[in-house]
């Protein structure tokens, strides 16, 4: 399965919202923002 396929089964809207809460604590969650930002910038 694609990344693009699984992004638009899994919308990241929960993600965000817990990177937005807590990127400066944990940078993971904050590459993992971006790598959503990415996959919706490739679907829309």
């Amino acid at each position: 399965m694609s990344p693009i396929s699984s992004a638009m089964t899994n919308p990241p809207v929960n993600r965000h919202a817990a990177a937005d809460n807590g990127d400066s604590k944990n940078p993971s969650l904050r590459a993992e923002r971006k790598t959503a930002r990415l996959a919706t910038r490739l679907i829309a």
